[in-house]
């Protein structure tokens, strides 16, 4: 596993493009990504997670142009992009063509989790050619204490690193991961209803309410 700066973001990009797998810091913790339209790639983060297939990865997109581009949407839907991004707001959001969900189904066939989050790993989306997946540097599977759950630190980074399957082709050292919390995530794809917070997380949840009311 090959260590990285953070000031190595364009070498972590050309890894991705090439099929390789690259664990990034976030606020949160550490997030192992890939290219999201490489299925063998993809495939490789859920052996490495033993994570369930049916429970998707997240689609980290550059800017909020790229999810107008690809996703259905609405009024309510713009108004969190335009106010919470980027930041730790994940969205629920349904693809615009069948075509775009056949590509990218590890982030979800019909409907997609999709983030622009700030930090590195919004760095690495900007610099990488590739749209990214990701999701959290850990073995999927509910913590049984406070003490488990994604790695926070380079040595619990290599420790998950060592238990995974697969190889990991390399590592951003951005140092601790101080927060503790998922991204929120907000359902914006159910049919003729209005955006539903799905689960709280560092997006406070009035900060989701007053940015669907601000227009």
């Amino acid at each position: 596993m090959e260590l990285l700066a953070t000031s190595q973001v364009t070498r972590a990009a050309r890894i991705i493009e090439g099929g390789g797998l690259v664990v990034v810091p976030t606020a949160r913790w550490y997030m192992i990504c890939c290219d999201a339209g490489n299925s063998e790639a993809c495939a490789r983060i859920y052996q490495a997670k033993r994570r369930p297939l049916a429970k998707s990865l997240l689609l980290v997109l550059p800017q909020t142009l790229a999810a107008k581009e690809y996703f259905l949407i609405d009024e309510a839907t713009e108004r969190l992009m335009r106010h919470l991004w980027p930041g730790d707001l994940a969205l629920r959001l349904r693809w615009a063509s069948g075509e775009f969900g056949a590509r990218y189904a590890a982030v979800g066939d019909k409907v997609a989790l999709v983030g622009q989050p700030a930090g590195i790993l919004g760095e690495l989306a900007t610099e990488c050619s590739a749209h990214i997946a990701a999701t959290s540097a850990n073995i999927s599977g509910t913590p049984t204490s406070p003490d488990e759950g994604p790695s926070i630190s380079i040595p619990e980074v290599t420790a998950f690193a060592e238990t995974a399957s697969v190889p990991i082709d390399a590592l951003i050292d951005g140092g601790l991961c101080p927060q503790f919390l998922h991204m929120t995530i907000v359902d914006c794809a159910t049919t003729n209803k209005p955006p539903r917070i799905e689960r709280e997380g560092t997006t406070h949840r009035r900060a989701v309410e007053t940015a669907l009311r601000w227009g």
